[in-house]
């Protein structure tokens, strides 16, 4: 039952529509008694209070005086919109029908075409978008190949003159060569494909000869024109060598099947590097230089001038001399071939032994590039490590740049514990170079962060240096002391004698 509201003296009433409706009783004196109950109600209720409980079983309940918040307003005469019964402000009303897609819709006005919603008898509706060459069409009904208007992913739509031999094709493709479709009036052929070997050429006309293409299986040639003495006669086959005709592309046609004259039988003109030895005019013809056959087709020979790599040769300078930049049997001449090559090597040994008088094809001195004995280093070589230089003339390590000895508790170099003057002396000798080079004052001081002589033990071992007066192993560290040891003590500001 639905409620309604009439208003009494003591303020508004919920009533049972029943009360109010022949529909929902018997007969017209429902209408009667309802009104009668109305009447009643109001005339027993006062402001904010009830004359009858709302249990359900009197069809009607009090509003409270002046209303709530939140509560709905009475409404006279005016239906609910889904309620199925037609109000004066509604178009339509189909109670639980109403909704999209539906004759009616949600808010109770009449689904019609170009309102954007799909109604029971329209095939589509897209609303304003409606329309000539839109999916859907001014009528609601969708835009169809054949239906005479151009619509979306159609080329064309010429309605019934639509087909496969017209300008517009029954998939509403505008025609064109190539969709294997043969248009009336405008193509000979259109077998869909671009092969043009085959009877439809790519531009739907018919293979021909002398059309300029070869039709496969039925043409040797087609060179496109009416010349019959060049390489595709008019009959469209090719000239052959050997006919004793000379056609265009061909050098000669003596019409014999020699290869060994001054005509091949591939009527072209005898040439070293053709792999034919032309007879009284080529030694040989490998095509290539070979072991046995130089590229001007004459016998392969170290000294001929020739280099020819496939017979093992790296240079070829046509003499003899072993002192230049080619040396016999045609090497080039490299440092260990045995041969002193003038103005560039001091020796060569013929070995790459370092160390025996001749290394790296100089001579064992200081500066060679070769770390020979008694040297650590050598100048024409990288530095050694970071912070240490080579000296010139000894190649011995150049200390002098080291600005720390770390010498902390049980590293230390000698002497007692920790850092004291032996430990200094032998940071002197390192820096000097100098056997009997002394401290005469130094600092101690926390690790410093950069490069030093570490911890023994530690690092990159240089080994005893007894030639700086150091018979202990030499530790260096080409990094940061600090960070690779921690905040130990180290000496440093050294001042050296240098007897």
């Amino acid at each position: 039952m639905r409620t309604n509201w009439a208003e009494g003296a003591g303020g508004w009433l919920a009533v049972g529509l029943c009360a109010l409706a022949v529909a929902c009783g018997d007969d017209g004196r429902a209408m009667t008694t309802g009104l009668t109950a109305v009447t009643n109600a109001t005339n027993a209720t006062s402001a904010g209070s009830t004359t009858e409980p709302t249990d359900g079983s009197t069809g009607f309940e009090t509003m409270p005086a002046g209303g709530t918040e939140g509560q709905t307003s009475p409404t006279t005469g005016a239906g609910t919109c889904g309620d199925g019964i037609l109000g004066a402000d509604e178009e339509c009303d189909d109670g639980p029908n109403n909704g999209a897609g539906k004759a009616c819709k949600a808010d109770c006005t009449a689904n019609t075409c170009g309102d954007g919603d799909v109604g029971p008898t329209e095939a589509c509706d897209d609303g304003a978008d409606n329309g000539p060459g839109k999916a859907c069409k001014a009528d609601c009904t969708a835009n169809t190949c054949g239906d005479g208007d151009v619509g979306p992913g159609e080329a064309c739509d010429d309605g019934p003159a639509n087909g496969d031999a017209a300008a517009c094709t029954a998939a509403c493709a505008a025609a064109v060569c190539g969709d294997g479709l043969v248009q009336a009036g405008v193509e000979a052929c259109d077998d869909g494909n671009d092969v043009a070997t085959d009877a439809c050429l790519p531009d739907c006309t018919a293979a021909a000869c002398g059309d300029g293409v070869v039709q496969e299986g039925v043409e040797g040639c087609d060179d496109g024109n009416m010349v019959d003495d060049d390489a595709c006669t008019n009959a469209c086959a090719p000239a052959s060598c050997g006919d004793g005709i000379k056609q265009n592309g061909e050098a000669c046609d003596d019409g014999n099947p020699e290869n060994t004259d001054a005509c091949t039988t591939m009527c072209q003109a005898a040439t070293c590097g053709d792999g034919f030895v032309q007879a009284g005019v080529e030694a040989c013809d490998d095509k290539m230089p070979s072991a046995t056959c130089d590229g001007d087709c004459t016998a392969a020979q170290c000294g001929d001038g020739a280099v020819n790599m496939a017979a093992g040769e790296e240079c070829d300078d046509a003499n003899m001399v072993n002192t230049d930049l080619c040396v016999g049997a045609c090497k080039a001449a490299k440092c260990g071939d045995g041969f002193v090559q003038a103005g560039v090597e001091e020796c060569d040994d013929g070995n790459n032994v370092n160390n025996d008088g001749c290394s790296a094809c100089k001579k064992d001195k200081c500066g060679n590039g070769v770390i020979d004995p008694g040297e650590r280093c050598d100048t024409a070589l990288p530095a050694p490590f970071n912070g240490v230089g080579c000296k010139p003339g000894t190649c011995l390590y150049d200390f002098s740049q080291v600005p720390q000895l770390y010498c902390n508790g049980t590293c230390t170099w000698a002497g007692g514990q920790s850092c004291d003057q032996p430990d200094a002396d032998i940071f002197c000798k390192l820096k000097t170079g100098n056997q009997n080079s002394v401290a005469t004052a130094f600092q101690t001081t926390v690790a410093l962060a950069t490069f030093g002589f570490s911890c023994p033990g530690l690092n990159n071992n240089l080994g005893p240096l007894p030639e700086y007066g150091v018979n202990v192993n030499v530790w260096y560290q080409p990094g940061s002391v600090l960070g690779n040891h921690g905040p130990g003590t180290v000496v440093t500001n050294v001042t050296c004698t240098n007897p």
